[in-house]
């Protein structure tokens, strides 16, 4: 498990990336240097990547849904194939609740929702469930706050 300090460094990285290193270091206390080193190590090891949470709707992206896909396996290979390459995904994961894969996917629009998830019908032969997302109320928000944890929960 990760120490105390790694732990912070985390929290830090979480809740702002962007932030510099010498504030983070002002603000939980562990040296510059450290934190510098600590988070070369991160991205070799733990941090997957760095990026951004974008407001989709403010860009022009109207139609934001989740998607529970359970395929034949026959498809499976070519529908997993098909999704990874497929512009409009925004996250794809292996499940296991009778269903094989949990999709994020994001749109201009319904109708283009519509004619993703006819084709996945026709293509793939799968079975659905969507859910359509009204409104992100919190997104990426584990680990960012670890007042909120006891210290033996993490370690």
């Amino acid at each position: 498990m990760l120490s105390k300090e790694n732990l912070q460094i985390i929290a830090a990285l979480r809740k702002n990336a962007r932030r510099s290193l010498v504030d983070v270091s002002n603000d939980i206390g562990i040296p510059h240097s450290t934190i510098h080193q600590k988070v070369r190590e991160y991205e070799n090891k733990i941090i997957k990547k760095h990026t951004s949470i974008i407001d989709f709707q403010k860009i022009g992206f109207l139609s934001h849904c989740f998607l529970l896909l359970k395929v034949p396996q026959e498809h499976k290979a070519s529908l997993k194939n098909y999704i990874l390459e497929h512009k409009n995904l925004n996250s794809l994961y292996n499940i296991n609740t009778g269903y094989d894969f949990l999709l994020e996917c994001v749109f201009n629009d319904i109708s283009a929702q519509k004619e993703f998830l006819v084709y996945l019908s026709t293509q793939f032969h799968v079975e659905l469930q969507k859910i359509d997302v009204l409104s992100p109320l919190v997104q990426e928000n584990f680990l960012t706050q670890l007042d909120k944890f006891r210290l033996v929960d993490l370690l």
